[in-house]
């Protein structure tokens, strides 16, 4: 936010500088009788000191944006690499059919550090998921009131969303074939997901 500010007014500076100069050599035209020589070289000197004040600010608003650039992919980078940390660890924690507390704080730390950079979807299905995970101790969970609310399947979608690379498409009924071989999701169900 300060740099937005900072910003506008280092446009705000360029653009009244450049008024007050054009303002002053204009006034100078019409109040002395001046040789052509002379109003070339003034405006020469107004053509430069535009052409400077717009590619300093064509400079520096591209180096933002390749910082922007550049923070976004690290980002990106980063919730990959997080988010497949965690399903790891939530496969390995269900290898037994029985998510014990010790599994379950490695899932909520997983959680905790997701937190500080995901969309507020995926912050809400995470902290469902391990309310749930807690109260139940499986991973398959069975819908509670037709809602997917805290189901492996609205995490890993809420992933999907948060990355936002794939088309729209809702696989959360697909993603349950994943979680357990004797899933109820059927392969035409999945197919057409």
């Amino acid at each position: 936010m300060f740099r937005d500010k900072a910003d506008a007014a280092v446009i705000g500076i360029l653009i009244v500088s450049v008024v007050v100069l054009a303002g002053t050599v204009v006034h100078l035209f019409f109040a002395r009788s001046i040789s052509n020589l002379t109003i070339e070289i003034l405006a020469a000197i107004i053509a430069v000191v535009m052409v400077v004040a717009s590619v300093a600010v064509t400079i520096h608003f591209q180096a933002r944006a390749e910082t922007m650039q550049e923070y976004r992919v690290e980002l990106f980078r980063q919730k990959i690499a997080r988010y497949e940390k965690m399903l790891e660890d939530i496969a390995k924690a269900d290898d037994d059919d029985e998510i014990d507390d010790d599994e379950i704080e490695m899932i909520r730390n997983h959680g905790r550090t997701i937190a500080l950079y995901a969309n507020e979807e995926l912050i809400k299905e995470l902290a469902a998921f391990i309310c749930r995970l807690d109260e139940e101790r499986k991973l398959y969970m069975d819908k509670r009131d037709g809602s997917n609310k805290g189901t492996f399947r609205a995490v890993v979608q809420a992933m999907r969303s948060d990355l936002d690379v794939v088309e729209g498409n809702d696989v959360t009924e697909a993603i349950g074939s994943l979680v357990k071989k004797d899933s109820p999701t059927t392969k035409s169900e999945v197919n057409h997901a």
